[in-house]
């Protein structure tokens, strides 16, 4: 590199001398600085955004997320109609069985993958998903969140466990369909409930 910068300091100053401008040093420094670099067998480095800067934003951030859940229920020997809800882990809240889609496993069979580790239940899901609710779901203690869709699928229990994998993290608890519409805070999730405590209410009243 030493002797190409030689090479064009002779070359300036032989034509600056000469009177000549065809290669003054006004000429020679006037041209991009990717042609010096050129000359001298450099590459010229990449622009790169200033330290602190604005960071592109990932689009993908606020995707919706799929999730499956599954709402359990009894009927008493009473002929009763009952839920089942759990809380969730960090703020107690009463919502029903759900998580993410489990690789190899139908919407269904994940549902119910779902009711069996979050509550301790056994029982037959329905093929067809009753509804869906959307909420944020928190994903650490800094208060990000991703909106989700959870796709409800009706499960019957037939058999409840006394020890389950999430049983020292939730709570599952009964209740009659008007105490569970009152424990339940969200909004969606509630409506989803009402709905299809109406429409199973309704297939087992006397015609």
């Amino acid at each position: 590199m030493g002797s190409k910068l030689r090479a064009i300091g002779i070359r300036c100053h032989d034509h600056c001398v000469s009177g000549k401008d065809s290669l003054s040093t006004k000429k020679i420094f006037e041209k991009p600085a990717a042609f010096h670099l050129k000359v001298m067998g450099l590459k010229q480095a990449k622009k790169t955004a200033p330290r602190g800067g604005k960071k592109p934003s990932n689009k993908t951030d606020r995707a919706i997320r799929v999730q499956y859940g599954a709402l359990p229920y009894r009927f008493t020997e009473t002929n009763s109609l009952e839920v089942l809800l759990v809380t969730t882990r960090q703020t107690r809240r009463w919502i029903i069985p759900k998580g993410w889609p489990i690789k190899g496993l139908k919407p269904p069979k994940s549902a119910a993958r779902e009711a069996y580790e979050e509550a301790g239940i056994r029982g037959t899901v329905g093929a067809k998903a009753i509804g869906v609710f959307s909420y944020e779901k928190g994903l650490d203690a800094n208060g990000v969140t991703v909106p989700c869709e959870v796709r409800v699928f009706p499960m019957i229990v037939k058999r409840q466990l006394d020890v389950w994998p999430e049983a020292n993290e939730r709570e599952a608890r009964w209740f009659e369909p008007r105490k569970a519409l009152s424990a339940i805070r969200d909004d969606g999730l509630r409506e989803l409930i009402d709905s299809f405590v109406e429409r199973i209410t309704a297939r087992k009243s006397p015609r």
